[in-house]
């Protein structure tokens, strides 16, 4: 089920909040946007395969440079039971 949620980010727009696969269609979708914009290093992670493995919530918006993940106290977060 795809979930997402309205939030504010660092750059003052409004984003979105959800699971990484929930936002991404598949996996080479995801790999093909980390080549562009290093989503998985901005997430935490070494690699893209790992980052869609875990698949931890994350937010952002229109903006690239608000990508990131969500806090750990996020709704979300507590139901991919993280």
């Amino acid at each position: 089920m795809k979930v997402y949620y309205a939030v504010k980010c660092k750059s003052g727009l409004t984003g979105w909040r959800g699971l990484l696969q929930d936002v991404y269609s598949n996996y080479v979708v995801f790999k093909a946007y980390c080549g562009i914009w290093n989503l998985h290093k901005r997430f935490g992670y070494s690699s893209p395969l790992a980052c869609w493995h875990d698949n931890p919530v994350i937010e952002g918006s229109t903006y690239p440079h608000d990508s990131g993940l969500a806090p750990k106290k996020s709704k979300l977060w507590k139901s991919n039971k993280r």
